[in-house]
């Protein structure tokens, strides 16, 4: 993880949970060369959970296989 300890000092835990969240399910779409399956079983997690991850952190797959910021 590239956040430190001082990254975290203005924010509140939900903050921080949401920015490392985020990073994470990006992190895991790009391991997996941004199909869906391969990142949700990388990460122990459900296709649908990953989905509702990605749409509750707006995180958007181009057609081109990469992640719209």
């Amino acid at each position: 993880l590239q956040l430190s300890i001082g990254s975290f000092s203005n924010l509140s835990f939900k903050d921080a949970k949401d920015i490392f969240e985020r990073d994470f399910v990006t992190n895991a779409l790009r391991e997996a060369n941004y199909k869906i399956a391969a990142a949700a079983k990388n990460i122990g997690i459900s296709r649908p959970t990953l989905y509702d991850m990605m749409k509750k952190h707006d995180i958007v797959i181009k057609t081109e296989s990469k992640i719209e910021e």
